[in-house]
């Protein structure tokens, strides 16, 4: 017989932690997720909105999608519409996802071929007034020279309108000693600069520094420390160790133009290269996705002139040389005053920003027109100038403010932007939308929030960069007053294949992954997708909602649209001809005693008795002549 053993417990203390009980309530039931076509936001990304206003800042007004020809008017989305009639009617909170057609639309296979490359979503871009970019190689040579571009926040044909323009800051910088760094690489300079606060500089600034009134160097902040004060009350001084160095200069590196001028080739980006297919992602692969080059020929002006700092101090700073360019091209080639214009010969590389722009000559019936440009040029050494010894450097620290307008709609600017890296007002941290509001799930719990992307009262801001990090962009010649706006780019495809809508099917409200799921599969397929698989990535269309977990009902109001198709503007459709009159004294042969059908037809059957009266009409045909009338007329 089995005995069982008893367990003692030794005294002491313990604690049971009693579970509270779970609260009766039930599940909020009046949270929506809304699926359709917008203006603008982000593309496949849940976004939570609580009030229409919200909405309205993030997805834009009414989205219009073609023009109906029965009612002469113009069809919208019915998304916003839904919106609207859900908070009007007590709604307090709602989820949106904006629908298109994107280039990761096309299902799990990236290589599958595009039907319609230009029926895509995109964004458009936009060149910074004034603004150079460089890319360095690993031992700090100029790979890459190109104008700065800004994107708009998010896709489609919304940001037309757009112009931008940007403005210089300038701060002097009191230069006490400059030198070298000895030790390798030989590209850092140490800096001694007058401070009067501690944050006076910082990590990721840019700095220009002029020398002899004729060469500029920038260099961006990689370290500031502070140097101890030597006298009580004395001006305090920080030192600077500035990395990354791009030499200009305002001397020609060429002989004298004379009457002939000294040929070069100039590079324009103005709109986009008409190929098949379009690029894939435009400046986010370099501006030079929209570069047109012509042959050019270069003129200097007299001489270059200094101008004084702003301190007033004996120390001059380089003002930029003038030049002019004639080059041929076509009309619609033509860039806007601040443009930033890429012009090269034989062994040099200047670039200039255009002022000012005339028509030489066109030839009669020629769409290229002979055009001179004018505007303010440095030229870009690829190695370290010799200078004077013991001469100390005009230093400036640069920032700038960078504005956008809509006509008649709004006009919003942020200011004291940096051109470094590694500021914390890096103008390259202006985020798209689709990198505001899409949750990464693999992303650190205390991600900081940059303040550039705040909204600017009820509208966010509508700009964006393209997000380089390893890139140097400077001011080349930027107005101080934001006075020149400039365009975005002429991309391909029409404003409704740039918004991605030109093809209305089911493929733009479903995941191409899981367009055949049953309700058996549709979540395993779904977690493997975003998840398991060996390339993971969120989810489209109408199953981008299933990563929210307090929605519960979804609606596609533009699941309804009744389509449209592509048509040409200016011919007007075929009418369909008209129906026969009926003719019951055509048929007075047939048999009395059946019932007689009057059948439509446009001539008698011949060989019946008819009466002798009946003539056929032709129809009249309608002609037109260029020439005029006796009364004046067509």
């Amino acid at each position: 017989m089995l005995k069982r053993i008893a367990t003692r417990r030794l005294p002491g203390f313990r604690f049971e932690a009693d579970s509270p009980p779970l609260a009766e309530v039930l599940p909020r039931m009046d949270v929506a997720c809304f699926v359709g076509f917008a203006a603008s936001g982000p593309l496949s990304v849940p976004v939570a909105v609580e009030s229409v206003a919200q909405f309205n800042a993030i997805f834009g007004a009414d989205a219009p999608l073609a023009w109906d020809a029965r009612q002469g008017t113009t069809t919208y989305a019915y998304l916003a519409p839904a919106v609207r009639a859900f908070f009007g009617n007590g709604g307090r909170r709602c989820w949106i996802v904006r629908v298109a057609r994107t280039r990761g639309s096309r299902g799990e296979s990236a290589r599958e071929p595009l039907r319609d490359p230009f029926n895509v979503a995109r964004e458009n871009f936009f060149p910074v007034p004034g603004m150079a970019r460089v890319v360095l190689g690993k031992h700090g040579e100029i790979k890459e020279v190109t104008p700065a571009f800004a994107r708009a926040r998010s896709e489609g044909s919304w940001s037309d309108a757009l112009e931008v323009s940007s403005a210089l800051l300038r701060r002097p910088a009191q230069v006490k000693s400059f030198s070298p760094v000895e030790s390798p690489p030989h590209d850092t300079f140490t800096l001694e600069l007058a401070s009067d606060a501690p944050d006076d500089f910082s990590a990721g600034d840019l700095l220009r520094l002029t020398f002899d009134g004729s060469v500029v160097l920038l260099l961006t902040v990689a370290r500031v420390k502070a140097a101890p004060a030597s006298h009580p009350g004395e001006r305090r001084t920080v030192f600077v160790e500035g990395s990354r160095p791009v030499w200009l200069q305002t001397d020609a590196p060429t002989p004298s133009s004379g009457e002939e001028g000294i040929a070069a080739t100039i590079k324009l980006y103005t709109h986009e290269p008409k190929s098949s297919p379009p690029h894939a992602s435009g400046a986010r692969d370099g501006a030079d996705a929209f570069a047109q080059e012509y042959p050019a020929t270069l003129r200097l002006s007299e001489s270059g002139e200094v101008e004084s700092p702003p301190t007033g101090k004996d120390t001059l700073f380089a003002k930029p040389r003038e030049v002019s360019v004639e080059v041929v091209l076509p009309l619609e080639d033509v860039p806007a005053p601040g443009s930033v214009l890429r012009v090269a010969g034989e062994g040099w590389l200047m670039l200039m920003t255009l002022q000012e722009l005339g028509i030489v000559s066109q030839p009669e019936g020629s769409a290229d027109a002979r055009v001179r440009l004018t505007g303010l040029a440095y030229w870009l050494l690829k190695d370290a100038p010799t200078l004077s010894d013991g001469a100390l450097p005009a230093g400036e620290r640069l920032t700038f403010e960078l504005r956008v307008r809509k006509e008649n709609e709004y006009a919003l600017s942020v200011s004291d932007l940096s051109f470094g890296a590694g500021a914390s007002r890096f103008w390259g941290k202006l985020p798209t939308d689709d990198q505001v509001y899409r949750r990464d799930e693999t992303a650190p719990v205390n991600e900081p929030v940059e303040e550039l992307w705040q909204p600017l009262g009820e509208q966010r801001f509508p700009l964006a960069s393209t997000g380089e990090t390893d890139a140097i962009f400077f001011p080349l010649v930027m107005s101080p007053l934001a006075d020149q706006f400039l365009g975005a780019v002429q991309l391909q495809g029409s404003a409704l294949e740039r918004d991605g809508l030109a093809t209305f099917d089911a493929s733009l409200f479903l995941d191409a992954g899981l367009t055949d799921a049953t309700t058996n599969d549709l979540l395993p397929r779904a977690d493997f997708i975003r998840y398991l698989g060996s390339a993971p990535r969120r989810l489209d269309g109408i199953h981008a909602a299933l990563s929210i977990e307090e929605v519960t009902i979804i609606a596609a109001p533009d699941a309804v649209q009744r389509g449209w198709a592509e048509t040409d503007d200016e011919l007007p459709r075929r009418p369909k001809p008209s129906r026969p009159f009926p003719r019951p004294e055509w048929w007075s042969f047939l048999d009395c005693r059946e019932p007689k059908t009057i059948k439509l037809v446009r001539r008698p059957q011949l060989g019946h008795f008819l009466a002798c009266g009946v003539r056929v009409i032709e129809r009249p045909c309608l002609l037109t002549s260029e020439q005029l009338s006796e009364s004046g007329a067509f």
